[in-house]
Formats: C-alpha cells, structure tokens, sequence
C-alpha cells in the first residue's frame, strides 16, 4: 500500500477547496462464497485497454476487468460510495473516458458523485488500483467538485494529469499533475466556468506534450485545444472546423498516433500532423474510435470501419453476429491482443477475433441486470430470469446459468417482476406467463397513456419466445380506464372440479380492478374492485399467494402511489375467502403509518406457506418517520386474522421477496436490498423467529434450486452459493 505521508505533501489549493489525499484501502465487495451466474449482459458505457490489448476495464454501473482481451470478465471490487461513471442528461458531464490501465494492472480512475434533484452529493474520486481492481485507493477526494478528464502519458505513466470543475468556487476549473505516479500533486487553476460541460472535457499527451480539449467559458477563458506550456497554457486552435457540430455530448477524446493528434468531437473526428494547429475532418459519423499504430477503427454506433491508412481511406466491415447476437448498439470499442476487437454496447460486451469482421457475445462475467424474478426447475439446470431491462426483459438458460440463449420479446415489456409457469396443452406441457411493466419506468403508471400492452405475455416454447396477450383475453389496455399497464404478482392454484387458476396483480386507476383472474387463456376481473385511494391515485395489488389450504383463500398486499392524505381506505393485506370473488381487510396487528393514519407501509413481498394452512408471512418496506422504524416482518398463523411482528433486522433492510425450503416448512429466505453492508439474502430456520445473514449483494429476489443452491437475484444479476443447514423441525414457532 502506498505510504500514507507521501499522500501528505502540501498543494497549492485555494483555502476553500477541501481535498483530501488519501490512501484508503477500499475493498472488494463482501460476496464471499457467492459467485456469479447470469444473464450476461446489460448496458455497458465505458471500454479500455491496456498498451498490450490483454487487460481491459470496462464500465457499466459497475467495473469490470479483463485479463484476456475481453473473453471473460471479472466484477471489480467496489469504489467509494455513490460514485457514477455514467452519462445521464440530467446529470452533470461524466468523464467520456475516465479511466486508463497499464499491462501490469494499475488501474486509474474518475468517478462522480451521483445526483438527487440535479443537488450534487458531496464526494467526486481519482482512485486507483494496483491490483487490478480487487482493491481502490482513493488518491483524491473532495467537496463541491466534479472531475470531469483523466490523460496518463503513454511514454511515461508517470506523469498523470486529472481535472476538475469545483461548485464551491463558482465552477473555477483546475488541473491536478503528478510526475510521480500519483504520490504528489500540484493544481493549476485554469479559469471560472459557469457549467461542469464548460470545462476541460478531455485530455491527452502527444509527443511529451499534454493538450486539453477546452469548451467556452464565462469569462476570458474561450472553448478550444490547448497546449500546456512552461508559462502556463497556450490555445493552439479554436477547432472551427468541428463548429458544425452542435451536440458535443456525443463524443469528446484526444488521443495520439504515430505523428498525429486525434480528436472525437461530437460526432466530428479529426485529425492533425501539426501538432493540432489544424484540421483535417475524417468522418461526421463518430461514436467512438481506436487507434494502434497505424490501423484505425471507428463506429458509428452500429456498423464498425477500419482504415490502415489512419483514416485516408476506410473500409466497412460486415459486422456479422456470429452466435445470434446482434452488434447492437455500439457506445465504445477497443483493440485486445493479436487481431481481436471488442465492443461495448446497449446488450452487453461484443468481441471480433477477426478485427471487426464477425462478432461474438463476449459478456460472461458482466450482469448489469436487475433481476426481480428466477423461475428454476427442480433439477437447477433450466432457469428463465425475469430482469429490469430493455434490451432483454427475460433471459432463459439451459444448463444452470452457464450460458444463456437470446429470447426473442418484445421491447414493450420492460421490466418483468414475475415468472410464472402453468400446466398447457402444447409440445412443452407448460404455458410461461411474464408480467411486469409495459413502459420505460414505474413514473409512467401515473402519466398520459402512451400504449396499448397490458404488461402480461405468455410463451408456449418454454421461454425462447414470448407474445403479448391480445385484446381479446379479457386484459384491460393501457388506453382502458382500468390501465392495467403493470402486472406485479402471479399466483396459481387450482380451482373445485379440476384445472387451474391463475390471479394477477395489477396496478390501476381508482375505483377499478387491482386482482383479475383467469385460465391462463382468457381473464376478468376477481370479484369486486379492491378499495380506492382517490382520484389522482394508482393503487396495485403489489403481491398475491394462495393459502395452503386449497379452500379459495388469497391473501394480496394493497399499496398506493398517491399522497399520504387522504386515507380513504385502509392500506395492506385483504383476504378473500371465495377465489377472489371478494375481499375484506386483514391487517390486524401491522402497524399503521402513523397516528390517526389508516395508511400502512407498501408491502412488496408476501408469501403463504405451501406447506402449512393458516400460515403467511409479510414484510412492510423500510421507511422511519420522527426516528420510527416502519420496515418489518409480521407472521399469521391464523389466515390473516391477526399478524405478529417477527424476528429482528437491521434498521435499513429494504425486504423484497420471501421464498421457502420445500419440505422444511420452517425454513424461510428473504430478499434485501437495504442500503446497509447487511443487506443480501437472509436466512431464518425457526420460521422467522431469528434470522443470520447469508450475504451476498443486495437482493431483489431469492430462491433455492434443486441443486441445493441459494439462487439470489440483485441488481447485477443472479448470485448463488451453496446452501446446507441443520433445520429445526421441532421448534415451529406457532
């Protein structure tokens, strides 16, 4: 570890600029035992190679590492709290290249603080890592700032040079230089911008030189490339050439090649042979671009071209899938080692052994999925995941998360929050039911209509395949007034004389239906409307289960995403004793929101005991008002006719999703997503008297496979570990 006293060394600051210089050891994640399994994939941001194209890193929300140019891949382990490397619009300007590693492993990194209500939080990060990622120092951090370009000398990796814009000061703009690796400092300030995107947005060195490429500022600091010089900084060009170009978000990188400067401007690439005096524009279609040598490599975004002529002439490649995955959107490439390229985009990490030519999924390793649903056979070895995510709402595997094949789905469904299979008459013997959200987040349960799907599809080919229900089934459109946009829960039982019903919760407009139930075929309403909040509220039946008992008993957790005033309504279980033909509150004994509220807390994981009648478990989402905790767990062994808080957590569990041991009744697992360090998957073996943490990354939602494994879906995918315990049969808790 790096000696704390040579992070001591005094810089030359404003009084009012608090940086820190530290050497803070900040460790991998604490998933001991856990290991990752899928879907591979998600939205990547960020790729880079080392000199030798055999290490890379690349960024999603999340780092990842590479030690064979991108083959497999590796979580990192984790920065400092709520730092972000990726672009938002409603974010200040992310680094387009923040981070840079060398053929040994030392990674350097700028990461920012994340934003509430466009109000920075108060911490923006230089780290580095010279294990290649298992561990961070933070080198430089500091209050009000935002680091905004990261250049490293490819002939010295020594001389380092990082920028920042700081809020503190009015948005004055400084550079930090180290001739020593990072040990020591100085800062230089280079002027007052009114915006982060007004300030030095890249940099690089070229020929012992570093330029920074600078957009206008208030004052007398004009947009530009600039040369550092021994007096200061000179500008070198106004890069009029590149002014067609309006949207600078794009695309903003210098870099160097043998005897000329690159730069990405927008989508304007061009380069220099006079040491960036001036232009020459090569192409106005640039997302990003790579160079080695003399090869050239940019994309547009979707296809891919190469010149060997840095950039005289250029080639299109074909870009063939190789596998059945599509290119997809490409945000940014880089070269490995001997002939292979690799990408990153929208899906996920794209590799080419060719240069270009033909494509692989490469993402093994890499999960930037929230997973709200595991649907597992008994054996393990076929799982079909339900995830937060456009590009792949459901993935689907057939040797226990090994590999994973595309699933032709439509985009409209965006967010699966249940799987569910039930007993059909086709060539596999089951029907797969999906439902989630029909719309590009939860805010749009509450907006304009803006579709027609009704956020439940259906597959008849064990998941390769899914198709929307049609109008015809009975399902209420997002255009109807019952807007039942987002389906929540699926719960199956059968019904007297035979054959099976499914009940789904929804999300709708007052006065309307939130369970509706069906043959997994054709639907209607459950019954009569569940109770209503008001007129500008979306109530949703958040979660459903059936009794073990078999006698028509459901049990579903009523929630609202209105105000907290008025309550017409009580908040929180009801209970229907007649398939769902009516409902009556069942709440007795989970505390109310507060005093004089007949409003409880939303209760996103409810689950009835298979095994034993009488018997459900419920869990109220974390909250505190006036320093009370409202997050909880509540027992009935009644049918709901009284509940009983149960067991002790910590302060900040978030609890999502309950699942139970076959044939060990008193075996109980919950999700957690709490923002705590003991968040993840718990684990109570008394029926949720006492509860031990099992670990892992927070959790959305758990199961446990055939195999004896704990499968745990988070917001990188599914994490497991093996699980056996001594269970006590004898202590039933009733």
């Amino acid at each position: 570890m790096r000696d704390p006293l040579r992070h001591a060394v005094p810089m030359r600051l404003p009084t009012l600029v608090c940086f820190l210089l530290l050497s803070t050891s900040l460790a991998a994640a604490p998933y001991d035992g856990w290991s990752a399994a899928g879907p591979w994939g998600g939205s990547m941001e960020r790729l880079v190679a080392s000199p030798d194209g055999a290490r890379m890193v690349a960024i999603g929300w999340k780092v990842y590492t590479s030690v064979d140019s991108g083959a497999t891949w590796r979580m990192a382990g984790d920065t400092p709290e709520n730092c972000h490397y990726r672009p938002m619009a409603f974010m200040y300007q992310v680094p387009q290249q923040p981070v840079w590693v060398d053929d040994i492993g030392t990674i350097r990194m700028l990461c920012n603080a994340s934003f509430d209500n466009l109000v920075p939080h108060q911490h923006s990060y230089y780290v580095e890592s010279t294990d290649f990622g298992a561990t961070w120092n933070a080198v430089i951090t500091g209050t009000g700032n935002v680091f905004t370009a990261l250049a490293v000398d490819p002939a010295d990796p020594h001389r380092v040079a990082a920028y920042d814009q700081n809020e503190s000061l009015g948005g004055a703009v400084y550079r930090y230089e180290s001739g020593d690796g990072g040990a020591t400092w100085t800062s230089t300030r280079l002027g007052i911008c009114g915006e982060p995107t007004d300030g030095v947005m890249a940099a690089a060195y070229f020929a012992g030189e570093l330029y920074e490429l600078q957009a206008g500022c208030i004052g007398a600091v004009a947009g530009g490339l600039y040369r550092r010089v021994p007096w200061g900084r000179e500008r070198i060009s106004p890069l009029n050439e590149f002014n067609d170009e309006s949207d600078h978000s794009k695309g903003l990188r210098i870099a160097s090649a043998p005897g000329r400067l690159l730069i990405l401007l927008g989508k304007s690439f061009g380069r220099s042979a006079d040491n960036g005096v001036t232009w020459t524009i090569l192409r106005r279609d640039v997302v990003d671009f790579e160079v080695v040598g003399s090869t050239l490599w940019t994309t547009n975004g979707t296809d891919v071209f190469v010149s060997h002529d840095l950039g005289d002439t250029f080639t299109a490649l074909a870009g063939t899938s190789l596998d059945g995955f599509a290119l997809g959107s490409v945000r940014r490439i880089a070269a490995g080692a001997g002939n292979t390229l690799v990408a990153a985009t929208e899906r996920g990490m794209r590799a080419s052994a060719s240069g270009g030519a033909g494509w692989r999924e490469s993402s093994r390793g890499i999960s930037e999925m929230y997973v709200r649903s595991i649907l597992a056979s008994s054996d393990g070895a076929l799982l079909n995941v339900g995830a937060s995510t456009s590009t792949r709402p459901v993935s689907k595997s057939i040797d226990g998360g090994a590999t994973w094949l595309p699933i032709d789905f439509s985009d409209d469904l965006l967010e699966v929050r249940a799987l569910r299979s039930i007993p059909w008459a086709n060539p596999v013997g089951h029907r797969l039911l999906a439902a989630g959200a029909s719309c590009a987040s939860w805010s749009c349960q509450s907006t304009a209509p803006h579709g027609a799907q009704t956020g439940l599809f259906f597959s008849d080919d064990d998941g390769l395949t899914f198709s929307p229900y049609a109008a015809v089934a009975g399902l209420p459109s997002e255009t109807s007034q019952e807007r039942m946009n987002i389906v929540r829960d699926i719960a199956i039982g059968a019904v007297p004389g035979g054959g099976t019903q499914v009940y789904l919760g929804t999300s709708a407009r007052p006065g309307n239906w939130k369970v509706m139930r069906g043959d997994g075929a054709t639907w209607q309403p459950a019954g009569v409307a569940l109770p209503t909040h008001g007129s500008s509220a979306i109530e949703f039946a958040s979660a459903i289960a059936l009794d073990a008992a078999g006698n028509g008993r459901l049990y579903a957790s009523v929630s609202s995403t209105g105000s907290l005033s008025p309550f017409p309504y009580e908040s929180g279980v009801y209970r229907s004793d007649d398939y769902g033909s009516s409902w009556s509150l069942a709440s007795d004994g989970i505390p109310m929101f507060m005093a004089g509220s007949p409003a409880r807390m939303p209760m996103y994981a409810l689950h009835a005991d298979r095994m034993r009648p009488g018997r459900a478990w419920v869990a109220t989402q974390l909250d505190t008002l006036n320093g009370r905790r409202l997050g909880a767990v509540y027992r009935t062994t009644d049918g709901a006719s009284s509940w009983q808080a149960c067991g002790d957590l910590p302060d900040e569990a978030r609890i999502n999703a309950f699942a139970q041991v076959e044939g060990r009744p008193n075996t109980l697992l919950l999700a957690d997503s709490g923002d705590g360090v003991d968040s993840g998957v718990w684990v109570s073996e008394d029926a949720c008297r006492s509860w031990t943490r099992v670990g892992g990354p927070p959790a959305l939602a758990v199961t446990v496979s055939g195999q004896g494994e704990i499968l745990a879906g988070t917001y990188f995918g599914i994490w497991k570990r093996a699980y056996a315990s001594d269970v006590l049969f004898g202590d039933d808790f009733d």
